[in-house]
């Protein structure tokens, strides 16, 4: 693998270029944890957002059974990538594949499961001020994040989810992102903002609003709004309707029996 945001780009400096084939390679594990570190601690721009690829996709893979080789640098990871986000945003030229705010890309990236509720400030920056949608889209995503596991949301934060999620004008792709991070509030607040979106003259983003008001701990109280606004759709509705759909009619199927317990043989 060579980079999600770095693709195409090369490193000047020898060493850095060959730590760069050593981290993308089969190497021993040893070895690409040296190669990582070199490249996460240099002081090229591109360097470490090849690094914090690695080390999210590498993150990303423990859902198939795999360790993350690099996780036991996380700390650092997450040290680094606010520094990062604390800088402009890095030119074009440095990354035409993605754009201006590779760097910030990268940075975002790495830290989807570990940034914390102390960087709520410093996302609202970020998203505030993305010039790029994909930098503002994987800023939504680690904002989501850290309200799920925020005890209580960052007003500010939260703010400015809802703002994007309920504005008309917003890009449709925004939005969506926002009101799934809203909804990982859990808040009132939060939960308000989704039953508001189900008004909205998009259908798509009814659609979004009511299939996170069908998780298991909301459906209970929302079932009947989610009813009308099925109803209310065409049959070629557009997703994720048919998602919301099957999350009812999953609901209403009768739980299968426990197996019976095989008798001991004497």
């Amino acid at each position: 693998m060579h980079s999600h945001y770095w693709r195409g780009c090369h490193l000047g400096a020898p060493e850095l270029a060959h730590a760069h084939e050593v981290l993308a390679s089969p190497a021993p594990r040893t070895e690409r944890i040296t190669a990582f570190l070199e490249l996460l601690r240099s002081n090229d721009p591109v360097a470490v957002g090849i690094a914090m690829d690695h080390y999210q996709v590498a993150d990303a893979t423990r859902r198939f059974g795999t360790d993350n080789p690099f996780s036991g640098h996380s700390a650092e990871v997450l040290t680094i990538a606010r520094a990062v986000l604390r800088e402009p945003p890095s030119p074009a030229a440095l990354s035409p594949h993605t754009g201006e705010g590779a760097n910030h890309a990268s940075a975002l990236y790495a830290i989807t499961h570990l940034a914390e509720a102390e960087d709520s400030a410093l996302l609202v920056d970020i998203i505030r001020h993305a010039r790029t949608p994909e930098v503002r889209n994987v800023a939504l995503e680690v904002a989501g994040g850290v309200l799920w596991n925020s005890e209580t949301p960052d007003p500010q934060l939260l703010g400015m989810l809802k703002e994007i999620a309920l504005d008309q004008q917003e890009r449709r792709t925004d939005r969506i992102h926002a009101l799934n991070a809203t909804g990982s509030a859990r808040s009132e607040d939060a939960i308000a903002t989704l039953v508001r979106a189900t008004e909205d003259p998009d259908l798509k983003i009814q659609a979004q609003a009511a299939l996170n008001l069908a998780e298991e701990d909301l459906v209970a109280t929302y079932r009947p709004l989610i009813e009308r606004l099925i109803a209310s759709w065409p049959s070629d509705a557009p997703s994720p309707a048919n998602e919301v759909r099957l999350a009812l009619t999953e609901l209403d199927e009768p739980d299968e029996p426990d197996e019976p317990d095989e008798p001991d043989e004497e």
